[in-house]
């Protein structure tokens, strides 16, 4: 996969969650968050699973500092499934996460 880089601004972030991963470009770890589950919802919607945090890691940060500490980061979910535009899908997931 080769990523090229559009905007000299962005970096390029792996982001995991569950069972699906996505590397894109983006401005900001919680930017990065955002776009992945937008992506993923609109390609695998119903089997689209989450686990209670989404983790990002900015490759573009860790080709140069090599310390994933630093270059990785973790995003409540339903805080990203409501910048995602997916409102009553973060409803939902706040209350099961709410009933464990």
């Amino acid at each position: 996969m080769i990523l090229k880089k559009d905007n000299p601004g962005d970096a390029s972030f792996f982001v995991s969650c569950a069972n699906w991963e996505v590397v894109l470009q983006a401005c900001s770890h919680e930017d990065a968050a955002t776009l992945a589950v937008d992506e993923v919802h609109k390609e695998i919607s119903e089997r689209m699973m989450l686990a209670p945090y989404i983790t990002t890691v900015n490759l573009s940060e860790v080709s140069k500092q090599f310390d994933l500490d630093i270059c990785s980061e973790m995003h409540d979910t339903i805080k990203i499934l409501s910048n995602a535009g997916l409102h009553e899908s973060a409803r939902k997931y706040k209350k099961i996460i709410g009933l464990i």
